[in-house]
């Protein structure tokens, strides 16, 4: 339809003068209306239409005739002149003329229908019927033309497909508003919900924007922020919930496997140890692991020797034979690339039969292994390492808490075997350190939520029992990037130039491990070795997690597939080819985890609005300044009453949290 003041006024044979009177016919906002015109203000003309009154511009008037009506009178009369004519009535005079007459004037059409003597009153009335049923003529010059059969038909059938849609959105914002849901699910109510969708997760960047922001709109009033308004939208009918992952969503993270690709679990062989591997079943293998960890993937055992020194091992959980290399399984892992772990949940990377059962290294249960057994003597020089496709068998699950009492002193059949690993563990740190290594010991904010929603936030150390698992993970990375390197197997090695940190102050820790983290340089992937400065080795790469990283599970079977057939899976053009994928994919996961973590340490501080917390200033810049709070290791962003130096104490007090622009309001409370 035209807008308003594009749609010149036809004349009828009704001049038009400068100063409008008595009754007109005019558009506004798609509809036509009769009103008693009262003045004209400016080229305005103020029309009063008995409900309202309007100031329209003349292009607007379509029809005008030369009565007094009163404002009283007005209602009944507008009625009555709304009535004269319908649809029917032009059908009847359409019926009689269409094979036989190009186009007749307004006077003609009264003329033919001739029903009421007052020609002026009954033109206005026919002008206002022709105008809102435009199926059986159109203005044309001032003349109406009669429409042929096909086009009638075109247009009953837009006139009934536009109908539905008038009663389908009439349901679907009467549902938007607290209403009932609509009787019938449609395909339009799908795409208003997807653009509702789409618009909430990814805003401006969605698609189609234009039209979500305008369903929006016009489901809401009008909000300063509509895509908060969207989401909120989507969250009062039941369709997201409060704290509805959108992060996740907006970088394609999905967070529940295919039902066809789970069904296809039960094809896989599970349970099959497969024959010619290393019986290691009498090793004692333990795994060491959070409480609540269910995707166990490394364990260590250690032998005393004697004089001959240590049999160390560590092993890896081989999960080659379960996820076939081009099978759906593996192609749903390569686009996940890597498990993402929430306060929340947990998203596997693989379906959690896989990583939390049949590939989970559970004690108890014989698991295929990739066995690192490196032999140490009584100095801890590694003197032969072999790594072997194995069958392991795990004696027990032991916890970083438990360990760390272990290590304390407290008694246990398992006290020997970890304060050996302790200490081989931290020989091999120092030699790290000594080679160039940087050792950061910042620590982790923890953030838990349970079933029931209760928040739990804590400062994570790094303690001796985490340090030592870490410690022998980096040692089993190390010695498979050489053998993959001597053996010439094309795997993805992991490099980091080194960096320079003498100069930085060496009295705050947390503030020398804010400015190192800041001073490193990112780390690479590439199918060629190189240092990786960071830990101080000359090659390295990632091999000890195949159940929550791709690139790991594709390192195994490069690995498995030269022991045990002399084969590589994965040749260098193809593994060049997952560098890049994997590498921005894996940011995104940790990207994802850190704005989830912050979600829901501001959940955490909602209620605590008022309270104080003291906190380091990591970087200032007048009166901005980054500070990490001491009592768990989170920076915001607060602007100070007094110029603050880097590493200076000040006192914060919460103002308010903002979860949708995930930010935390402080003050300066410093005195």
């Amino acid at each position: 339809m035209d807008s308003d003041n594009k749609t010149p006024a036809p004349k009828y044979g009704l001049e038009q003068v400068e100063l409008f009177t008595g009754i007109i016919l005019f558009r506004h906002h798609g509809e036509f209306l009769l009103g008693r015109c009262q003045s004209d203000v400016l080229s305005k003309v103020l029309v009063d239409s008995g409900d309202e009154t309007f100031r329209i511009n003349s292009q607007q008037i379509l029809g005008r005739i030369d009565l007094v009506v009163s404002r009283d009178d007005f209602p009944d009369w507008r009625d009555r002149c709304q009535a004269l004519f319908d649809e029917p009535d032009l059908k009847a005079v359409w019926e009689t003329i269409y094979q036989d007459i190009e186009f007749v004037t307004l006077t003609q059409l009264r003329e033919l229908i001739g029903r009421n003597p007052d020609a002026s009153l009954q033109e206005l009335g026919l002008l206002m019927a022709l105008h809102k049923s435009n199926l059986y003529f159109f203005e044309q010059k001032g003349c109406w033309v009669p429409r042929s059969e096909g086009e009638i038909e075109r247009l009953v059938q837009e006139r009934r497909k536009l109908s539905l849609l008038i009663n389908e959105w009439e349901e679907f914002a009467s549902w938007i508003n607290g209403g009932r849901a609509p009787t019938r699910w449609t395909t339009q109510h799908d795409l208003w919900l997807r653009d509702l969708e789409g618009f909430a997760i990814f805003g401006e960047e969605y698609e189609d924007s234009r039209s979500a922001k305008q369903l929006t709109r016009a489901l809401t009033g009008g909000k300063s922020d509509l895509q908060k308004a969207a989401f909120r939208v989507l969250v009062n009918v039941g369709v997201y919930h409060d704290h509805e992952p959108l992060g996740l969503y907006r970088r394609g993270i999905q967070l529940e496997f295919p039902l066809e690709l789970v069904a296809t679990l039960q094809e896989l062989p599970m349970n099959d140890i497969v024959a010619g591997r290393r019986d290691l079943l009498e090793t004692p293998v333990y795994t060491i692991d959070e409480r609540t960890t269910l995707d166990i993937d490394d364990g260590l055992s250690l032998i005393d020797k004697g004089d001959d020194g240590y049999l160390l091992g560590i092993h890896i959980s081989d999960i080659t034979s379960i996820i076939p290399g081009g099978s759906e399984l593996d192609a749903e892992a390569c686009r996940r690339m890597g498990s993402v772990y929430l306060p929340d949940r947990i998203i596997h990377m693989l379906p959690t039969a896989v990583a939390e059962d049949f590939g989970s290294l559970l004690p108890g249960r014989p698991r295929q292994a990739m066995s690192l057994l490196i032999h140490l003597d009584r100095q801890t020089q590694i003197t032969e390492c072999e790594i072997v496709a194995s069958v392991v068998q795990s004696r027990a699950r032991l916890t970083y808490v438990e360990v760390d009492q272990i290590l304390k002193g407290k008694d246990s059949p398992h006290a020997h075997m970890m304060r050996d690993l302790d200490l081989i563990a931290k020989v091999f740190l120092e030699r790290r350190i000594q080679a160039g290594a940087i050792e950061i010991r910042r620590p982790e904010i923890k953030v838990v939520v349970d079933s029931s929603g209760d928040i739990s936030v804590q400062s994570s150390e790094p303690t001796p029992a985490r340090r030592m698992v870490a410690e022998f993970m980096v040692l089993a990375n190390r010695l498979v990037a050489e053998f993959c390197k001597t053996n010439n197997i094309p795997t993805i090695f992991r490099y980091q130039d080194p960096v320079d940190l003498q100069d930085l102050p060496s009295d705050n820790e947390i503030l020398w491990t804010s400015l190192a983290l800041r001073r490193m340089k990112p780390g690479g992937l590439s199918v060629d070795p190189k240092p990786h400065g960071t830990l101080g080795l000359p090659v390295y790469l990632r091999s000890t997690a195949p159940l929550r990283r791709f690139p790991d599970l594709v390192i195994q079977r490069q690995v498995i597939g030269f022991l045990t057939e002399n084969r590589f899976p994965y040749d260098r053009e193809m593994l060049s080819q997952l560098l890049c994928p994997a590498n921005i994919r894996l940011r995104e996961i940790a990207r994802a985890e850190t704005e989830r973590t912050r979600y829901w340490v501001l959940r955490y501080l909602e209620n605590r609005s008022g309270e104080e917390f003291a906190g380091m200033v990591l970087d200032s810049r007048r009166h901005h300044a980054l500070i990490e709070l001491e009592t768990f290791p989170f920076r915001v962003g607060v602007y100070l009453n007094h110029q603050a130096d880097i590493g200076d104490r000040v006192i914060l007090k919460l103002h308010s949290v903002d979860l949708w622009k995930l930010e935390a309001h402080f003050t300066d409370n410093s005195h």
